[in-house]
């Protein structure tokens, strides 16, 4: 008897998650609990603050408000940062990074569905100490300064972004291009006038993609497996972790080899998720615990390593 539809596209989707090896490194995910904030259920970006133990920080994507959301790790609310004087045309990303002796937070103006817009935006804050949140009232603050940049050969879209402070740098992974592109800026201020270049480094290791029926698929880790959403560097520099919508995945990185040449190699494929568009991973300070997020869904996931 003719599998039915549903049928072939479970199977692909399990050949799918069995063509990388699972990594033996973390396990889960598990649920931690549900984001309780009501006005943050298009989360695109996560990060673990690097001035307060179990602070997250995290943002809704276009449209949005200019607002930064501090969470507690079981995904109550902490305060908000209104971020003055900027709009969110398309966030999609925070990183939180430590550079000379202070926590930051870059709000990530880098979504551009279609390739239209000549620059992007990089709006960089010092992190507040969390005395100052206030779940009842916003913080207002400004950017200290803000990238503007454009990419060598022209516009992208781009969910996915790291930040090397050693390097003083920033790394973006385009997301609708295949191979995907990986891009590098340096993280100084640059106005609207000055943009900055985000350079072409190279090309990445490629993603698995959708196949037959998952293409028609109204899940993007069915349809678009393969578009990278987010990007964060293992804070003792050994790999580096790519979501995409059908999976989280690890590229160790050799000694000495650089971002880009970790990114070329076959990744370990971390167990698997369900989520209908995970768009947003944190890394704790340790790089012992992977906080996960979707839009669509309050869920907060939460993979972990032994110490």
């Amino acid at each position: 008897m003719p599998k039915s539809p549903s049928a072939a596209v479970f199977l692909l989707l399990v050949a799918s998650l069995h063509a990388v090896e699972l990594s033996p490194d973390y396990s889960g995910p598990v649920e931690v609990d549900r984001l309780a904030e009501p006005r943050n259920l298009e989360q695109s970006g996560l990060a673990v603050s690097r001035r307060t133990p179990g602070l997250l920080w995290t943002h809704n994507d276009s449209g949005g408000e200019p607002t930064l959301f501090a969470l507690h790790a079981d995904g109550s609310l902490r305060g908000t940062i209104q971020v003055t004087g900027v709009a969110n045309r398309d966030w999609e990303e925070v990183a939180a990074f430590e550079l000379d002796g202070r926590a930051w937070l870059m709000a990530a103006e880098i979504g551009d569905n279609y390739a239209k817009h000549a620059q992007s935006m990089l709006h960089v804050l010092a992190e507040p100490d969390a005395t100052r949140l206030d779940p009842a009232h916003a913080l207002k603050l400004a950017p200290d300064y803000t990238i503007h940049f454009s990419y060598e050969d022209g516009p992208r879209d781009c969910e996915a972004l790291a930040v090397d402070p050693q390097e003083r740098v920033v790394y973006l992974l385009s997301k609708r291009d295949r191979p995907t592109r990986l891009y590098r800026l340096p993280l100084a201020a640059a106005p609207a006038e000055q943009a900055a270049v985000a350079r072409l480094v190279g090309t990445v290791w490629d993603f698995p993609q959708a196949d037959g029926m998952q293409r028609l698929s109204p899940l993007p880790s069915l349809s678009v497996p393969g578009w990278p959403t987010a990007m964060n560097f293992l804070p003792d520099r050994s790999g580096v972790l790519v979501l995409t919508y059908g999976g989280l995945y690890l590229f160790p990185r050799g000694l000495g080899e650089s971002w880009a040449g970790a990114l070329k190699h076959e990744p370990k494929l971390l167990p698997a998720f369900a989520l209908p568009q995970a768009e947003a991973i944190a890394v704790t300070p340790d790089g012992t615990g992977i906080y996960l997020a979707s839009e669509r869904t309050p869920q907060l996931l939460r993979y972990e390593r032994p110490k």
